[in-house]
């Protein structure tokens, strides 16, 4: 039996970087000038570097949960995010974080969309004067429309298939049914048109002169750098799929780091040169780009219609595949898995269509985005290696702190104890390994096994990468690392809800200053 639909472990040090530095630099990126004039330089750094270690945390246990299913320690297994719930978790449990995981891959998708067909239709505008398209309701036609002051050029109450919408799918649909590696290459391109547009934004903003007083070390308002900041970093839902494909000598470390080293520098320079560039402007509804719009000539423009394109139009396809590859390893067994999956890739477009004129598609992604992203990008990885420690490690601990050492040193670290001869329990799948030509496949009792003997006191004999980086963070017990995994939970509990409790309490601090 062939697995179709999967991609070769291809994918080197550059094409990693690019992925994950065009998962990181989506549009809200032009969002930090403003919260940098608003919340103040040092706020914004804090939570910055905060972001920054949550997320590479977040990355570190999801990879080290990956690595320490027996017989993967080098990712010899197609291990995407639908196994590792369905291996991790109880099957209520794996249903529900299935569920929410292609919900949150789902909602960022059709975000993402929305606004690459909005982008799109405001240059026809800005070029032809007008965008125009194939109206269904409320009287079905074909309209135009030139309305440059709302989010799209045409009524909020009318709904219809826009020519941006045309142009962005016949583009962006074809890519979400090519594999990982077969993106790579886009995504460098994309990457390198980034990188053109962040420097022509630095020099536009110098152009323009800089004051300081314009981005102040504290700023009036803090509210928004938190939730602005943190999830411009979920991207961790695509670490396992381009695991799967990526080269054995790539290193894991390397991309990362170096990825979200990129990404915060730009985060940074942008946020700080483009607050100094501008009179203040966060109480206004503009963002970075509509001030370059004001200020900028024929370059500005140019920067302006590039990297929204760059951006979505690289993001929707990696989503799209995300998705995809999920839902080939959850209907494996299916004999209509093929055309379910195909189904997959054009579904979100179609589910985009009712959200795309006026603005209730903005409450729908503000929270459920959110909510959905956040777990799948940061709390679905701390418990699947809090599983993963109460499967593997923290019994070897237990039994090694035993005084019977010999006991101890036979010990080997126990399989889930689910009915399924593979020895993954509910991992079905027959699994693609590296070492294989593409479309050939093992099953996991022809994969050579050694002995799950994991120790995190600098004994590992095979470590994620073969690299030293995480020698520190390792040299922790398990049950160091299952309390630091712990309070990146409620840390991000806080993040999700801290609107509300500010809300909840405003009222009441109100009060109290009213009464003094």
């Amino acid at each position: 039996m062939e697995v179709e639909g999967f991609g070769e472990k291809k994918i080197g040090l550059i094409g990693g970087i690019a992925l994950m530095v065009n998962n990181l630099l989506g549009p809200g990126t032009v969002l930090f000038p403003a919260l940098y004039q608003q919340a103040g330089i040092l706020p914004c750094v804090a939570t910055l570097i905060a972001s920054t270690l949550m997320a590479l945390l977040a990355c570190v246990l999801l990879i080290k949960a990956i690595a320490l299913i027996p017989g993967n320690s080098n990712f010899e297994l197609r291990m995407e995010f639908q196994n590792l719930a369905q291996h991790y978790f109880s099957r209520q449990a794996y249903l529900w974080a299935q569920l929410v995981f292609q919900l949150s891959v789902l909602t960022v998708l059709m975000s993402t969309i929305i606004q690459s067909v909005q982008s799109l239709d405001g240059i026809f505008v800005d070029i032809f004067g007008k965008s125009c398209g194939l109206e269904v309701y409320p009287a079905v036609g074909f309209v135009c429309g030139g309305d440059h002051s709302g989010e799209t050029p045409f009524p909020s109450n009318h709904y219809l298939i826009s020519a941006g919408f045309v142009a962005c799918g016949i583009i962006c649909i074809p890519l979400g049914y090519w594999n990982l590696d077969d993106n790579i290459m886009v995504q460098n391109v994309a990457t390198t048109l980034i990188f053109v547009c962040a420097s022509v934004w630095m020099g536009l903003s110098f152009s323009f002169g800089l004051e300081t007083d314009r981005t102040p070390i504290i700023g009036s308002d803090t509210s928004q750098v938190l939730g602005v900041t943190v999830f411009n970093f979920a991207f961790v839902f695509t670490l396992p799929s381009w695991l799967n494909e990526k080269k054995r000598d790539t290193s894991v470390t390397g991309v990362i780091v170096s990825a979200m080293a990129i990404g915060v520098a730009i985060f940074f320079a942008i946020g700080v040169i483009g607050g100094m560039a501008f009179e203040p402007y966060y109480e206004s509804s503009d963002d970075f780009l509509a001030k370059l719009r004001e200020h900028g000539g024929t370059v500005a423009m140019a920067s302006i219609y590039v990297y929204p394109i760059a951006c979505n139009w690289t993001s929707i396809p990696i989503l799209c595949i995300v998705m995809r590859y999920n839902f080939l390893q959850m209907l494996e067994n299916n004999s209509y898995a093929k055309l379910l999956t195909s189904l997959v890739v054009i579904a979100p477009w179609v589910l985009s269509l009712p959200f795309y004129p006026g603005s209730g598609f903005d409450t729908l992604c503000n929270w459920g985005g959110i909510v959905f992203a956040t777990l799948a990008n940061f709390i679905f990885p701390v418990a699947i290696y809090v599983s993963a420690l109460k499967m593997y490690i923290i019994p070897k601990e237990d039994l090694l702190s035993d005084s019977n050492s010999e006991r101890a040193s036979d010990y080997s670290p126990p399989m889930p104890s689910l009915p399924d001869e593979s020895g993954l329990g509910m991992l079905k799948e027959r699994l693609t390994v590296d070492t294989l030509p593409r479309g050939e496949t093992t099953s996991l009792d022809t994969i050579p096994k050694r002995k799950a003997s994991y120790w995190y006191a600098g004994h590992a004999s095979n470590d994620i990468t073969g690299d030293h980086t995480w020698q520190i963070f390792k040299s922790l017990s398990a049950k160091a690392h299952l309390q630091m995994a712990y309070g990146l939970i409620g840390l991000i509990t806080l993040v999700i809800f801290e609107k509300e409790i500010a809300n909840e309490y405003m009222p009441l601090e109100m009060g109290i200053q009213n009464e003094a």
